[in-house]
């Protein structure tokens, strides 16, 4: 259960957006062939781009979310990223690896490429594959504003390394 609290109602609107934004744009990513050719697609890189920084403190967007009724990080997932924002600065991608035994492992990535890991993560898709959704969870670390953008850097059929960049979204830690 989540309360938001909020004594400004354009804040309260503003803040719906970010968040709406952030969960459209952000949580469940996919990424898959269009069904139109037998091409592989061959994901090499996926990265989160901090576009502009805006530190300090912003009052319409100041809000206070209740979530001590949210616990766990829930289950494993192959292509479950976990990103932290400090400012300028974006840390490197962690994910958790399911070893055969059935444990379980965190991975960070070696470079801003989510996918430079080791072992290494890259992705090929064949156009009978499932779709592989994608699940990013930014944690901003210092008060300000934040917009970024993902991109996904594959090739279709080995050709020309193509991009592919998500809107921008933006997200607000207010001071604690």
């Amino acid at each position: 259960m989540r309360s938001v609290t909020c004594t400004n109602s354009r804040a309260m609107r503003r803040q719906r957006r970010l968040f709406r934004g952030c969960s459209s744009q952000m949580q469940r990513r996919r990424r898959s062939l269009d069904g139109r050719g037998d091409a592989q697609i061959l994901l090499e890189r996926l990265d989160l781009h901090l576009i502009e920084y805006r530190p300090g403190r912003r009052p319409e967007y100041d809000v206070m979310i209740d979530a001590e009724a949210l616990f766990g990080a829930g289950l494993v997932e192959p292509m479950r990223f976990f990103v932290e924002l400090d400012g300028p600065k974006v840390g490197r991608a962690r994910r958790m690896l399911r070893e055969p035994d059935g444990r379980s492992r965190p991975l960070v990535a070696e470079s801003p490429n989510f996918l430079d890991t080791d072992p290494a993560g890259l992705l090929a898709l064949g156009s009978k594959d499932p779709p592989q959704p994608f699940r990013v969870s930014v944690t901003a670390q210092r008060p300000g504003l934040y917009r970024f953008c993902l991109r996904w850097f594959y090739r279709v059929g080995a050709l020309e390394l193509r991009q592919h960049t998500s809107l921008p979204v933006s997200v607000y830690q207010g001071e604690s």
